[in-house]
């Protein structure tokens, strides 16, 4: 884990996470058919995208080509592709982010990046504090994987209920029957 920890502090400008409680995600999706737009993993990585998109405006050079590379296998790859192309945002590439020990010969083909294992590691420990805060554990009590992170500049955000019902009504999601 600490080197996860170190691949993120050496490398990344910035720590992007973006999450959705699942109890906000449902309410919404059974009121509306949120489901034929988004999953939960689709709609957080699509604002993922546009908060990187703005950081790197902000903070870098926005004419360089930028990849939006996400773990394959995690369910939504369909409706994030769609999403990001009706967004103008470039389609994403899906790899894997750990090796296959059972075929050992893919890795040489179809490489896997550790990268994509730090922004798990990231996504996990901001859920696993956030839910630490909330039961009361001081800040400087806090896992030590999630302290470590602290020195990356964060970008942390929630989808919260006015946040849904605003991407409701931009995208017109249609209310269910």
């Amino acid at each position: 884990m600490s080197h996860l920890t170190q691949i993120m502090r050496g490398w990344a400008a910035a720590c992007i996470v973006s999450s959705i409680k699942k109890q906000t995600f449902d309410k919404y999706n059974a009121a509306y058919a949120v489901d034929e737009r988004f999953t939960m993993f689709s709609l957080c990585a699509r604002d993922c995208v546009a908060h990187t998109r703005k950081f790197i405006k902000e903070n870098g050079n926005p004419e360089l080509p930028t990849a939006y590379i996400f773990d394959r296998g995690d369910e939504g790859e369909e409706l994030l592709r769609k999403e990001m192309v009706t967004c103008g945002y470039p389609a994403p590439v899906f790899k894997r982010s750990r090796p296959d020990l059972k075929h050992p010969e893919i890795d040489k083909e179809d490489p896997f990046h550790v990268q994509l294992q730090a922004c798990d590691l990231a996504a996990w420990e901001v859920r696993r504090g956030e839910n630490d805060y909330v039961s009361g554990v001081p800040t400087n009590e806090l896992r030590k994987s999630l302290l470590a992170l602290a020195p990356i500049r964060r970008i942390w955000v929630e989808t919260r209920e006015p946040d849904m019902e605003g991407l409701i009504q931009v995208a017109k999601i249609r209310k269910r029957k």
